[in-house]
Formats: structure tokens, sequence, C-alpha cells
């Protein structure tokens, strides 16, 4: 099985992890995501996963060896679908308190520490925003394409659709991740 640089020691620019812990609720959104956790992601995941409880906290490194399961079983779109399925398990109504898809962006690292606690355990920043897009870095340890679902469906909560694409990597040796987010539309709350 491929490893995270993460699991293998490489930390993302400023991440230290200390203490880093995940809610139960992340965790189960793979189980959302996979229809056969036995088959996918082997009978002893499988088995970890189905005592998670939503209500508590986990080591990040749970998250992590379950994305990478994932992403070596099923690939990129079942990743997807895990940042999908995190922002549909939050509050309903959330997404209705931000007046502008920057506003949104902006509140990326709040909605980020919602769902995991711990020092140093990285940040959400938009590093630039115009009228036609808007670059975000990222310095957390998930699943860069897991993040993406996340970018995508937090816009789709407030109903707007916008195109994400990954221009630094992390995974791939740069520093951190950086997103380019732009609008499919011209929307008055995409907020320049």
């Amino acid at each position: 099985m491929s490893t995270s640089p993460l699991l293998s020691g490489r930390k993302p620019q400023g991440y230290a992890g200390i203490n880093h812990q995940t809610a139960g609720t992340d965790i189960l959104s793979v189980l959302k995501t996979v229809h056969a956790p036995e088959i996918t992601l082997g009978k002893e995941l499988a088995a970890r996963l189905r005592r998670v409880q939503p209500d508590q906290w986990y080591p990040i490194s749970d998250m992590l060896e379950l994305l990478e399961r994932l992403d070596e079983k099923l690939g990129s779109f079942h990743l997807k679908q895990v940042g999908w399925n995190i922002i549909q398990g939050l509050p309903p109504g959330l997404f209705s308190r931000f007046s502008s898809a920057r506003e949104m962006l902006e509140g990326m690292d709040t909605l980020y520490r919602m769902n995991n606690r711990g020092e140093q355990i990285g940040h959400w920043k938009v590093a630039a925003f115009s009228a036609n897009r808007a670059e975000l870095e990222k310095t957390t340890p998930h699943h860069c394409i897991m993040e993406e679902g996340i970018i995508e469906e937090s816009l789709r909560a407030m109903t707007l659709a916008a195109k994400v694409q990954q221009t630094q990597c992390f995974r791939k040796g740069d520093p951190l991740c950086r997103y380019v987010v732009v609008p499919r539309t011209a929307d008055s709350r995409w907020g320049a």
C-alpha cells in the first residue's frame, strides 16, 4: 500500500500535528462513500471503521490511513466524495451564514477547526481573491483530492458552482497545497 507523506514522516509547511485529532463524523464520511468496506478497505480496517463514534475524537493517522487505502483501491472520485460527505455532515444552515463565496473561502480555516483539533495542525488561507478567481493555500495533512471535494461542496452548499484546480501539491513534493477556484458563472455572491 502507498503511504501518505505525512504517515512516512514528511509534513506540510508549518504542520507539527501535536495531538492532532479529527472528529468521528469525518472518519465516518469514508463509510458513507464505500459500499463494501470489507472488500475495499480490508476486514481489519473496516471493523475499526465500524467502531467509530460520530461524537468522539480520533488520531489523525486513523483518517489518513483510510484516505490512503481509499486512494489506492478506488481513486480520486471516491476521495472527492469523502470531502462532499464531510461538508454534507456539517450542521444544516451553516453555509447560510456566509454572504459570499469570498467570506466562505476566508472561513475555510474555521470550518477545518470544527472537525480537527490539536496544536499546529495546519491551516487554510486565501492567498488571492479577485472577481474571477481565488487562490487558496492549505497546510493540512488531509489528502488533496478530498480537500478539493470540500471546497466544491462548500460552494455548492451556497448554490454556487466553481471549478477547483490544484496548482501546487504537498503530495508531489511542494511545501503546501495551492488551489485555484474559478466561479462557473458570474454571480454577485462571489464577493469580489
